[in-house]
C-alpha cells in the first residue's frame, strides 16, 4: 500500500466516515436485496472505490452475503434476510 493511501485510509477511519459510509451501505443492502456494489455506488453517491471495501467489512463481518452473481457482479443480501 501506498503511503498516500496508508495515509488517507487512517483519516477516513480517524473522521467516522467510514462508519458512516459502512452504515449507508448496509442499509441499502437491506432496503434492496440482490443489489451489487455497482448498484450501491450508482444509487447512493458513494464512489465504487468507496463501497469496495465497506462490502468487504460488511462480509467479513458475516452482516452481509454474496448470494449469487449477475453477468460479472455478485449479488448482495443482508444475512437476516438469508436466515429469514
Amino acid at each position: 500500500m501506498r503511503d498516500t493511501s496508508l495515509i488517507a485510509y487512517c483519516n477516513t477511519y480517524a473522521s467516522g466516515s467510514a462508519q458512516h459510509k459502512r452504515f449507508k451501505v448496509y442499509n441499502y443492502i437491506v432496503d434492496h436485496p440482490n443489489c451489487t456494489r455497482q448498484d450501491i455506488a450508482d444509487n447512493t453517491d458513494i464512489p465504487i472505490n468507496v463501497v469496495t471495501p465497506r462490502v468487504k467489512e460488511l462480509i467479513d463481518s458475516k452482516m452481509i452475503l454474496e448470494s449469487g452473481k449477475v453477468g460479472n457482479h455478485y449479488k448482495l443480501v443482508a444475512h437476516m434476510a438469508v436466515v429469514a
